[in-house]
């Protein structure tokens, strides 16, 4: 029965690990909440605004999207600067540039974007900072944050304890918290136990310290492991606590009831991936083995260094080999990463390795791990071919933005609007933020709804209630999650996100069936990779030329077979700025575009019909 169980166990585990995996892609959303309440000194204003700021798959180009509403005037400056929250710092971009009304667009690359900004963007150590002439140093401000949920990581030892304890016995956990703060996530694994585990907690307390009970996790004890979701919605300060790191783990036995192995809860700015290690998740039988695991992966926000920690119990002898592999779940790959030199006492593994994402095959690793498109296997003398394996996957979330106006909505209207969503791993909750401006009133109500571009479909989320609905601009800033009462947050609508067929839909009396709408773009139009609907995709080979052009631009496409649809040019929100019908007979080894109409920049030329499309990317200067 129990080998029937673990079966039944590691099924669900892949489909639910390959269904989550499905919706995550290569970008990076960081994201501002633009308030005067977050200036140095506090500026008392009812101005908001929201910024995203989009790295590209390449991880070089970083496109930004923000409005400013309801401020004092027009806006004389906007920057990005350095410093932490509640800190004054430098300006290290300048965006004033790009001021249109109370909006700013911008795409930034090269000295723009160099690792060491890309890893201050993602680690939250900067801010937007939007300037009148009645606030010279600033009315409103947003400190940039990656759209993450919270990891934790606990490494668990007797030593820890503050009562005496003898024992051999360690422990490594991977904790989440998600972003709405409703749920925490367990990943833990132990060994070398004097008995079976008889209870587990987390505690208020410091290093050293000992404190009360904040969560019990005793119900998520199976066996040597802690495996587990658990609603914190309840518990008040505990993320706070965690923050401080003043939580820690406490896992009881029999023979030490008081706790045998403790450890601290600590965090960092890094990129966080975890995954469950066992025998279930190899592609090829294992022998004379139970073994289970947890492994956690580290990437610096540099995205030059990662960091594996692995810790499995029941193995069959000592690890004598370990690597990242190339490979979703239930698929064997090459090694990506070797971490052998990092085994230590037979079943730890603790290795760091570099890499550099201006490398193709480097920045195909990391794009691997972001897709939930890499695995850890743990070798041994009796199972050569891997004995506990453990996919891994982020705990990033997925970005989605919105760009609104009025002619989505087909009306006439200075209103607009700037949005992002981003959805967690588990698909259980979507965090929304919205901010409109120039409406000709107050809004009367605002929906998601499910509907591709330009086609009108179903509400299938109420936003009204986040909203202010009183004044001419208005910000939304909130959570749809699965424990919502009205309406619960569910993997189909996910799916409806994902597919880019869910539009928001703001209200006006004056316009009752919709002032301005937006789209929900999975990955907007910020992306210098080709993309391909199909894998059996026609495009031998697209060549644009002259990159960049002024006036006229030459298309070279290779097909393997006859082709019919139209060559689209759009702009980085993705507005559609110029479309040309091809057909079979069109010559498209030597096809003219005539972009002499368009304004400097950059822009993105996509060749598609219903089931083809390529997309690239071109400067117009």
């Amino acid at each position: 029965m129990k080998y029937c169980t673990l079966i039944i166990s590691a099924f669900l585990l892949m489909f639910s690990t390959s269904t989550e995996a499905a919706h995550l892609s290569e970008s990076l959303l960081v994201t501002a909440r633009l308030s005067g309440s977050q200036e140095v000194p506090m500026v008392s204003t009812n101005a908001t605004g929201v910024a995203s700021f989009r790295l590209n798959d390449s991880k070089d180009t970083m496109c930004i999207d923000i409005i400013a509403a309801g401020l004092s005037g027009a806006i004389t400056g906007a920057h990005v600067h350095e410093g932490a929250m509640g800190t004054n710092g430098g300006v290290v971009l300048n965006l004033t540039n790009f001021i249109n009304g109370n909006r700013i667009r911008a795409v930034i690359t090269g000295t723009d974007l160099t690792a060491e900004k890309i890893g201050k963007y993602l680690s939250g150590q900067y801010y937007v900072n939007i300037h009148t002439e009645a606030n010279a140093s600033g009315e409103i401000r947003g400190q940039l944050k990656l759209e993450t949920d919270k990891g934790f990581q606990a490494n668990l030892d007797a030593g820890q304890q503050v009562h005496t304890v003898v024992s051999s016995a360690k422990g490594l956990g991977a904790f989440t918290v998600s972003l709405p703060q409703q749920k925490l996530e367990v990943k833990m694994i132990t060994t070398d136990l004097s008995g079976a585990i008889t209870a587990a907690h987390l505690h208020y307390g410091k290093v050293g310290v000992a404190g009360g009970v904040a969560v019990n996790l005793s119900s998520m004890i199976d066996g040597n492991a802690i495996v587990g979701t658990v609603d914190i919605s309840a518990v008040a300060g505990l993320m706070d606590s965690l923050m401080a790191g003043k939580v820690y783990i406490n896992v009881h036995t029999a023979a030490n009831a008081s706790g045998e192995i403790r450890g601290q809860l600590m965090t960092n700015s890094n990129l966080v991936f975890d995954g469950m290690m066992d025998v279930n998740q190899q592609t090829q039988a294992v022998v004379g083995s139970m073994a289970r695991g947890v492994v956690i992966v580290e990437i610096a926000p540099t995205l030059d260094t990662v960091w594996t920690h692995s810790l499995v119990d029941s193995l069959s002898g000592a690890i004598t080999g370990a690597h990242l592999h190339d490979g979703g779940v239930g698929v064997s790959g090459g090694v990506l990463v070797n971490l052998t030199t990092g085994i230590m006492f037979g079943n730890e593994v603790n290795a760091m390795a570099t890499i550099d994402v201006s490398l193709t095959a480097d920045l195909e690793i990391l794009n691997k791990l972001l897709t939930g498109n890499v695995y850890m296997n743990a070798h041994t003398t009796m199972n050569a071919a891997g004995e506990a394996r453990g996919q891994l996957s982020r705990i990033v979330r997925e970005g989605y933005t919105i760009s609104l106006d009025g002619v989505q909505a087909m009306t006439m209207t200075s209103g607009e609007g700037v949005g992002i969503v981003s959805i967690d791993r588990s698909r259980s909750n979507a965090h929304y933020m919205i901010v409109t401006s120039g409406l000709s009133g107050a809004i009367t109500s605002a929906h998601f709804h499910n509907a591709e571009a330009g086609v009108s479909g179903g509400v299938i989320y109420d936003l009204s209630g986040s909203f202010g609905l009183s004044g001419t601009f208005d910000g939304a800033f909130g959570y749809w999650t699965d424990l919502d009462v009205n309406t619960a947050f569910a993997a189909a609508n996910e799916l409806m996100f994902r597919h880019d067929e869910v539009y928001v839909n703001i209200h006006t009396m004056a316009n009752a069936a919709g002032e301005i709408r937006g789209q929900v773009l999975r990955e907007g139009m910020c992306s210098n990779v080709a993309t391909e609907i199909d894998r059996t995709n026609i495009f031998e080979e697209v060549r644009i030329f002259p990159n960049p052009a002024s006036t006229q631009l030459t298309l070279s496409v290779d097909l393997k077979s006859s082709f019919d649809g139209n060559v689209v040019v759009t702009n980085t929100l993705g507005q559609v700025m110029m479309v040309e019908q091809v057909t079979s007979n069109t010559d498209l080894q030597n096809y003219s575009l005539n972009i002499q109409g368009l304004s400097n920049g950059l822009y993105f030329l996509t060749i598609r019909n219903d089931e083809y499309e390529y997309t690239t990317r071109f400067i117009k200067n």
